[in-house]
C-alpha cells in the first residue's frame, strides 16, 4: 500500500507517561498563575529613568545630525516613534485607571521584592533589567556620534 499524507489519530496520541508529565506540567502551571498575587506597579523613578535615558539618545543623535535637515527629519520621525511607543501604556493605563506607584518611598522600592514569572526580583534588579540596555545603546550610541563629529572634522 503506497504511503499517503493521512495519518490515523492514534499515531499523534502521547504514550502514557508523557501524557501524566504533561497533566502534572499543566496543573502545576494552572496553580502557580491562580496562587500568584498582583505585583507592586512601577515606581515612577524607574519610568523617569527610563524617558530620561531616551530623551538623552535623541539629544545626542539632535546634536550629531542637525546640521543635515533630511537627517533632523528622520531623527524626528523616530522621536515621534518613541513618543508613541511611551505614550500608549500611559494612555491605556489612565483609561485603566491604574496609576504608577507615587506612595512608596523610591529605597522601599529598590528594596521591595517583586513577582515576576521566573520568581521574585528585588526592585533594583527590575529597575536594572528595565533600563540596562537603552543605557548600554545611549553609551554605544555617544560613542558613534562622538566618532562621526570627529570624521566630520577631519
Amino acid at each position: 500500500m503506497p504511503q499517503t499524507l493521512v495519518r490515523k489519530n492514534s499515531e499523534f496520541d502521547l504514550p502514557a507517561s508523557e501524557a501524566a508529565l504533561s497533566a502534572r506540567y499543566v496543573a502545576k502551571n494552572e496553580a502557580a498563575v491562580e496562587s500568584r498575587t498582583e505585583s507592586p506597579r512601577i515606581h515612577i523613578g524607574v519610568v523617569k529613568s527610563y524617558v530620561g535615558i531616551h530623551a538623552l539618545l535623541f539629544a545626542i543623535l539632535f546634536m550629531t545630525f542637525s546640521i543635515d535637515g533630511e537627517a533632523s527629519f528622520m531623527v524626528a520621525i523616530s522621536a515621534f516613534y518613541l513618543f508613541m511607543y511611551l505614550g500608549t501604556p500611559y494612555v491605556l493605563s489612565r483609561v485603566g485607571n491604574k496609576r504608577f506607584d507615587r506612595s512608596s518611598s523610591w529605597s522601599a522600592f529598590l528594596d521591595a521584592p517583586h513577582d515576576t514569572f521566573t520568581g521574585p526580583i528585588s526592585g533594583r534588579e527590575a529597575w536594572i533589567q528595565m533600563c540596562l540596555i537603552p543605557l548600554a545603546t545611549l553609551i554605544a550610541l555617544g560613542a558613534i556620534c562622538v566618532i562621526i563629529v570627529i570624521a566630520r572634522a577631519g
